[in-house]
């Protein structure tokens, strides 16, 4: 049987300026299979009447957001994971 075992990579993001990129080196192994971007609810901003428009690429090192939007990005936590299976 073969189960299934995740490497997670956690951090808050402070915010993104309008048409701006942030990006940082994930510490994970390889190339991440899941990257998970929440907003954080609690803060207020121009963002959330105006909604988000974003995009995240990553590769073997990095993790690269772009904020699209015409507002900023506000607090966010990112959650960047890499899948593996463990034999047993």
């Amino acid at each position: 049987m073969a189960l299934l075992g995740v490497l997670i990579d956690s951090r808050t993001l402070a915010s993104i300026a309008a048409q701006g990129t942030f990006s940082f080196a994930h510490g994970l192994p390889a190339a991440p299979d899941e990257v998970v971007l929440v907003p954080n609810a609690s803060v207020a901003s121009a963002t959330a009447s105006q909604g988000m428009a974003f995009a995240i690429s990553s590769d073997a090192t990095n993790v690269s957001i772009t904020n699209y939007a015409t507002a900023d990005m506000s607090t966010s936590k990112i959650t960047s994971k890499v899948f593996h299976s463990i034999i047993r």
